[in-house]
Parts: structure tokens; C-alpha cells; sequence
């Protein structure tokens, strides 16, 4: 089951949580030949991808996240637990780069550490999750004599 409802034509879609996504299929910048899909949330473009089939993964990874900062992660599989891991650690990662790449004295850095712990805080709350449900799992699992 898909977190996000999308239109028929894939362009438009609302997660669960309430958020709206789009994606649309555009040059990477103004003055590049190359086109990619952009994801779009609320409005603002988050990230480009180089296939459909990869916007919509992210984006579902994006919205298992959210899903999970609202306290509904109730109703994600472990599989969407899974995604949206994957996303906050790649998220995560760039902002460590992001971080590296920082002179000591700009004034941006304390919001991108800010940033960076709130990242390890989501991805290591799914990571307990995911391991909490394996848990359950398991213990549900017939014992073999």
C-alpha cells in the first residue's frame, strides 16, 4: 500500500500525513539540457531524481518520515519504516558533507548541526522502531520442536 494517494497521472498527491507532494519533470537548471524529476512538498522543490520510479520512492520515503515526526508510524509497514530510513541517513550524510564544507565562522553552521541531530534522532527513532516490530515478529513465530 502506497503512503501517498497520487493523481492518475502521478504528478500530484497527498501522504497520509496530510502533506502534499509533486513531481514534475524539468531541466536541473535553467541553462542545463539534462532533465530530471523534481519532487516537489508543500510547494517547495526538496530534490531531483534521475527516473519517475525513483521520485515516487523518495517521496514515499519523505512521507514515512513525516509520518513518523507525527507520531503516526503506526500505520507504516516496515518496509516504509525501511524507506524512510534510507532517506533520513542520505539526508543525514549530506549534511554532514554540507557541514565539512563550511568555513568555522559562518554564521549557517550551528542551524546545519541543528539540522544534522535532528536527522540522527529520526533515523536512529526508525531504526528502534524497525527493530522493535522484528522483535514482535519473531516472537510470534511458532516455536519448532
Amino acid at each position: 500500500m502506497s503512503l501517498i494517494d497520487w493523481d492518475d497521472a502521478l504528478t500530484e498527491g497527498r501522504g497520509r500525513s496530510g502533506t502534499r507532494y509533486r513531481l514534475s519533470y524539468r531541466a536541473l537548471a535553467a541553462d542545463d539540457a539534462r532533465s530530471v524529476w523534481w519532487i516537489g512538498v508543500e510547494g517547495a522543490d526538496v530534490c531531483a531524481l534521475a527516473s519517475a520510479e525513483e521520485a515516487i520512492s523518495h517521496s514515499e520515503g519523505l512521507e514515512a518520515m513525516r509520518c513518523l515526526m507525527q507520531g503516526i508510524s503506526d500505520q507504516l509497514d516496515l518496509e516504509e519504516l525501511r524507506r524512510g530510513r534510507r532517506i533520513a541517513n542520505e539526508m543525514r550524510s549530506a549534511a554532514e558533507q554540507a557541514l565539512g564544507l563550511l568555513p568555522a565562522d559562518n554564521t549557517g553552521r550551528p542551524e546545519l548541526q541543528q539540522n544534522l541531530e535532528a536527522l540522527q534522532v529520526l533515523a536512529d527513532a526508525i531504526a528502534q522502531e524497525c527493530r522493535r516490530r522484528q522483535r514482535e515478529a519473531a516472537e510470534d513465530l511458532p516455536l519448532l520442536h
